[in-house]
């Protein structure tokens, strides 16, 4: 059943790109070197040397919140997706560094802990949090 994306909540920009330039960097250069000597560019050990130092990168740009009708796919370490009906609370508090976002599962778990600055339009991200979990604690009453 497929989730249509009602917001998605990233590192704010320009911090999202030039992270993953950052990133890149290295490697970009290095390719730019071996072009010069094109037989070391055909290696596939170069390759592999490549693709794992992009890797970081690649986390930095897909990490996030994703709102979805169903559930809410959190994409920080590995994407997990959290139906609705297990989210139980969130709340915002502060710490030394600034403000939290925690959202718990029903199990009391953490299902995620991030500063609202490491997410683009975090208000949007709080109005559906509070509007899903009202919705979920209504049908909850109703059944």
């Amino acid at each position: 059943m497929p989730n249509p994306i009602l917001s998605r909540h990233r590192l704010v920009q320009p911090y999202r790109l030039l992270l993953t330039v950052t990133w890149l960097i290295p490697m970009i250069l290095l390719v730019f070197l071996l072009v010069l000597q094109s037989a070391a560019f055909l290696n596939p050990r170069l390759w592999l040397l490549l693709l794992m130092m992009a890797l970081p990168a690649l986390h930095i740009w897909q990490q996030g919140v994703d709102v979805g009708q169903q559930h809410l796919t959190v994409r920080m370490a590995i994407p997990r997706h959290f139906p609705y009906e297990v989210l139980r609370s969130w709340e915002i508090f502060h710490v030394p560094g600034g403000r939290m976002l925690q959202l718990t599962d029903e199990t009391g778990e953490h299902v995620l802990q991030v500063y609202l600055v490491h997410l683009s339009d975090y208000p949007l991200l709080i109005d559906r949090l509070k509007y899903l979990v009202a919705m979920q604690e209504y049908d909850y009453v109703r059944r």
